[in-house]
């Protein structure tokens, strides 16, 4: 910054956190996350605006990390920006395993009904009509993974 300036910039560092994610029959796997924050500039010091961040600094920190921190470690169930939940997820991972409906609701202890009714959900959540387009989106997720 050049001396004798009316401009004063505002910087915050950035955080490096890391998550280690288990699969069980795999080997983990470690990714590191880099969180930028925020950096604002203002022509007058202590502007009203960068009065009211500095007050209000840790609670704009804190909502933007624990925003950031839930997508980023929330288990993989996002299919193309659509978060299913785990039953709905776990139907969809044995239907694209070649399971019948019947056969999943014996998997995961849950009734038949109660199988069709999470694949439904699925189906709706994602805008398909088949089961079979909903797991071609869930391959291709993988996939890109």
């Amino acid at each position: 910054m050049a001396s004798g300036s009316d401009h004063e910039l505002v910087q915050t560092p950035s955080v490096n956190f890391s998550k280690k994610q288990h699969v069980s029959g795999h080997r983990s796997t470690t990714t590191e996350v880099k969180v930028a924050i925020v950096t604002f500039a203002a022509d007058r010091r202590r502007s009203g605006f960068e009065r009211s961040v500095v007050e209000r600094a840790d609670v704009l920190i804190a909502w933007y990390f624990h925003a950031h921190a839930k997508l980023r470690f929330q288990p993989d169930r996002m299919i193309d920006g659509v978060s299913l939940s785990p039953q709905e997820f776990e139907c969809l991972e044995w239907s694209s395993r070649g399971k019948s409906i019947a056969d999943i609701g014996i998997i995961l202890g849950i009734s038949r009904r109660t199988a069709a009714f999470q694949l439904n959900n699925v189906r709706a959540k994602l805008g398909v009509r088949t089961i079979c387009q909903a797991v071609a989106r869930l391959v291709a997720a993988n996939s890109r993974r």
